[in-house]
């Protein structure tokens, strides 16, 4: 009903307010152009805005890559641990395996040597026992000596790595240091931001 009022009201109004409807209506519809665009430049932006918040999200911040860094060291510490105790099986098997090797020749030998006494006990060849024994005694003297350098030779080995790990830990106990330095200088930083941050802000309103 008022659409139709409305209607009539322009039919019979005089020209002049006519055209000054119809100038109003282009401009109208001029300015809503306007503002349409607008609003696509505004929802082009926002979708900017909301792609690079998201590229944000996804880099972590400084506390996300300190605890990070803690869980690496907790993870490492665990594998080295693993790894030690393994490495420890292994050298404890080497051992018992090399004695056994040592165990199984001496047993032989024994077992040679009771052999022939019982073979050349009462004969001629009874003579040659004593230096057969002393060949057998210089080729484990041979064996002994052999066994005496490969044990220095391991602990020459053993210095040089305990001087490695005591300079590692050296290094480490630095690095852990200068790591606790740093985060609390970013701790600090934080805090000189946010206090800068309230002063502009209370700047600004002051100023308001």
């Amino acid at each position: 009903e008022w659409k139709a009022r409305i209607e009539r009201a322009k039919l019979e109004a005089p020209q002049g307010e006519n055209a000054h409807y119809r100038e109003l209506e282009t401009e109208y519809q001029g300015e809503k152009e306007k503002f349409d665009q607008l609003l696509e430049k505004v929802a082009k932006k926002n979708r900017e805005l909301s792609n690079l918040q998201r590229k944000i999200d996804g880099i972590p911040t400084r506390t996300e890559l300190v605890q990070y860094e803690k869980r690496f060291v907790e993870l490492y510490e665990q594998v080295r641990s693993k790894f030690e105790e393994t490495k420890q099986y292994y050298v404890r098997y080497n051992t018992l395996s090399e004695t056994l090797g040592f165990l199984k020749k001496e047993m032989d030998l024994l077992d040679s040597i009771h052999e022939k006494c019982d073979q050349v006990l009462g004969t001629k060849a009874a003579e040659q026992l004593p230096a057969s024994i002393e060949q057998t005694v210089e080729s484990l003297g041979r064996s002994v000596n052999a066994a005496r350098n490969k044990l220095e030779t391991e602990r020459k080995n053993t210095q040089a790595l305990s001087d490695v790990c005591t300079s590692l830990l050296t290094k480490q106990r630095v690095y852990y240091a200068s790591m606790k330095e740093f985060q609390e200088e970013c701790d600090r930083n934080d805090s000189l931001k946010e206090k800068l941050e309230r002063l502009k802000s209370k700047a600004t309103t002051t100023a308001g």
